[in-house]
């Protein structure tokens, strides 16, 4: 028979602690921030919202509570200009539709549940598919989306209703850890996964912030996996991101702790 986790019970304790301070991130440093439908409306997402703004003081920040986070305009026609702006631009929202399970044609990949606490990419690597993606075309902004809350709770249904041990992958339409030192999610993430009975977290980054992990008991229920390439590849298309020997460095101490 099945086991049916009620979602309070997954939950309890999982809020990022009162002393967590979102920290900026290494890859990233907007120059505006935009508080988009949805940001502010609870006092939970009020509070986070103002702890990542008080994090970049010199970034502007404009609130547009009527406009969805991809509608956001950035008064850019030009495709080029439009992207550029898109990568210094920090858009807080929710996204109601972020877990979902891959099923496209001609998917050559098994089909799989994936979820999206974040939006885009900020490391802006040259062959990234994200770029000319449908849901990005208008409006490429970096986003977090701050209704982590609810994600976990369609985690746990849909896993529920399986009733088997099934992966959930964080990294198909972003980074999984290159915003973490600035959300703190992965301390709210990992503890739900590993309280879980069947489902279990894939975390694909090229990301080496992984000082909120290694104090975390993940009960073997979250995978790290980080990409990889040559050097020479890694410096000419992915010049943005941490090199591939602190990523190893990075898988090193995750092994360890």
């Amino acid at each position: 028979m099945s086991e049916t986790i009620p979602a309070n019970g997954l939950f309890d304790g999982l809020t990022a602690p009162p002393t967590y301070v979102p920290q900026p991130s290494r890859c990233f440093a907007p120059h505006r921030i935009i508080l988009a439908k949805g940001s502010l409306s609870t006092p939970d997402r009020q509070q986070l919202a103002h702890a990542i703004c008080q994090a970049y003081p010199k970034a502007t920040v404009e609130e547009q509570l009527d406009t969805h986070h991809n509608k956001i305009d950035l008064g850019q026609s030009e495709k080029l200009k439009l992207h550029y702006e898109g990568k210094r631009t920090l858009v807080l929202g929710e996204l109601l539709s972020s877990v979902r399970h891959s099923d496209e044609d001609g998917n050559t990949c098994p089909n799989y549940w994936h979820f999206s606490p974040y939006g885009f990419c900020p490391y802006g690597c040259d062959y990234c598919y994200l770029a000319g993606s449908r849901g990005v075309r208008f409006s490429p902004t970096v986003k977090i989306y701050m209704n982590l809350d609810e994600m976990l709770d369609r985690i746990n249904r849909v896993a529920n209703q399986h009733g088997r041990p099934m992966p959930f992958y964080l990294g198909k339409l972003q980074d999984g850890l290159a915003l973490d030192r600035l959300t703190g999610y992965s301390r709210r993430m990992i503890p739900f996964f590993a309280k879980h009975p069947y489902a279990r977290m894939t975390v694909l980054t090229k990301s080496v912030d992984v000082e909120n992990l290694l104090d975390l008991d993940h009960h073997g229920h979250t995978i790290l996996s980080w990409t990889t390439n040559p050097s020479a590849i890694d410096r000419q298309f992915e010049p943005n991101t941490p090199s591939v020997e602190k990523r190893i460095q990075a898988m090193q101490a995750c092994a360890a702790a």
